[in-house]
């Protein structure tokens, strides 16, 4: 349920979008930072770590600089009642 509600989200769309621009205009050499996630599903990918509160992907996850990059920016997501529900659950699970 959270998951489905970041990715339908407009504004979390258009941040992921843009950081991923602007990382591969700064890392010109690294290339697409998605590993073997399509680009047209790396918003998905980028969602599943502010779902899971990742704050930090260890070095060999293809992500992983582009997630030290914009991480914080885009963790900013994770806010609301969708959120609180799901914090809520794992508390009780």
């Amino acid at each position: 349920m959270a998951f489905d509600y970041l990715v339908a989200e407009k504004a979390f769309q258009g941040k992921v979008k843009s950081a991923l621009t602007t990382y591969e205009k700064e890392n010109p050499s690294e290339g697409y930072p998605g590993g073997a996630v399509p680009r047209e599903h790396f918003s998905k990918l980028i969602a599943q770590y502010v779902v899971n509160w990742i704050k930090e992907l260890p070095s060999h996850h293809s992500a992983s600089k582009f997630w030290s990059r914009f991480g914080d920016e885009i963790l900013r997501f994770r806010y609301g009642e969708v959120f609180q529900r799901l914090d809520t659950s794992g508390e009780q699970f």
